[in-house]
C-alpha cells in the first residue's frame, strides 16, 4: 500500500496529501508494531490493526477503482441515450402506435440524464484535479 500511495503509484492521484501522509505514517507505526510489541499479539489485536488501516485505503482504492471503470460506464450511458433519443425522433412505422407526449417524456429523461452525466463528469473532473 505504501507503494500505491506513493508518487508514482498507481492510487497517488485518489487520496489528498495529508491523507496519503497520515496512511504512510500508520502504515510505518503499523510495520514497526509487527517487528516489536505485535509478535506475541493476538489476533483479534491483528484484525484491529488492519481495521484501522482499511478506514483510511479501502476508500482510496474504491476511487481508484471507480474511476477505472468510469470510461466503460459513462460510453454505456451514452450510448443507451443515443438509442433512445434515436427511437424517441423516428418515424419508423414500429414506433407509430407511441404518441407525442410519450416520445417527448422520453427526450426529456434522455436530456437530464444527459445533463446529469455531464455535470458529475465536470465534478469528477475538478475533485481529481483537487487532489494533485
Amino acid at each position: 500500500m505504501r507503494g500505491k500511495i506513493s508518487d508514482g503509484g498507481n492510487l497517488y492521484l485518489f487520496a489528498p496529501a495529508e491523507v496519503r501522509e497520515n496512511l504512510a505514517k500508520l502504515l510505518t507505526e503499523t510495520e514497526d508494531w509487527l517487528y516489536g510489541d505485535g509478535e506475541d499479539a493476538t489476533k483479534s489485536v491483528y484484525v484491529a490493526r488492519l481495521a484501522d488501516l482499511k478506514k483510511i485505503g479501502d476508500p482510496i482504492e474504491k476511487r481508484y477503482h471507480e474511476a477505472e471503470a468510469r470510461p466503460t460506464a459513462v460510453a454505456a450511458l451514452r450510448g443507451t441515450i443515443e438509442q433512445y433519443l434515436a427511437e424517441a425522433r423516428s418515424d419508423d412505422e414500429k414506433y407509430a402506435h407511441i404518441d407525442q407526449a410519450e416520445r417527448q417524456k422520453v427526450l426529456d429523461q434522455c436530456a437530464n440524464s444527459e445533463a446529469v452525466r455531464s455535470k458529475q463528469q465536470q465534478a469528477n473532473f475538478e475533485l481529481g484535479a483537487s487532489l494533485e
